[in-house]
């Protein structure tokens, strides 16, 4: 299904690495997973969060942080092997950075029952925080 946004900025591009299932041993033997890049493009703004200051914010997560809003446009529904309280590398409005995806996905009603149609028809809300640096994971 096509966007229901098809003239708003898609001005978000987030990468996330998710699993694959399969794994890897490295040179001494330590088992690693194997990732794969799912790109996901975006309409987010920026906004003062619903609950203002009192939100936590994770310990990685920068002060400077951005608070962003808004929907997947490209694909529309988030695919389900992408969680929330990860990080995926991103450009916002052309600014480099990073991106974690907050709790809940498709707020308020999540992604089951009602939440499930509104995400059909108009694409997954996401939520999350937008940094340039992220240096002690990157």
């Amino acid at each position: 299904m096509a966007t229901p946004f098809p003239d708003f900025v898609r001005n978000t591009t987030l990468t996330f690495e998710v699993p694959t299932g399969d794994i890897t041993f490295d040179e001494v033997g330590n088992a690693i997973a194997e990732t794969t890049s799912i790109r996901v493009t975006a309409m987010l703004e920026a906004k003062v969060p619903a609950y203002g200051n009192t939100i936590q914010r994770a310990p990685e997560i920068d002060e400077t942080a951005l608070y962003l809003e808004g929907y997947c446009l490209e694909p529309m529904k988030l695919p389900l092997s992408i969680l929330p309280k990860n990080w995926a590398v991103a450009t916002w409005s052309g600014t480099p950075g990073f991106f974690y995806l907050n709790v809940p996905i498709n707020p308020p009603y999540g992604r089951e029952g009602i939440g499930a149609v509104m995400e059909e028809s108009a694409g997954t809300k996401i939520v999350g925080w937008f940094q340039t640096s992220r240096a002690e994971y990157a």
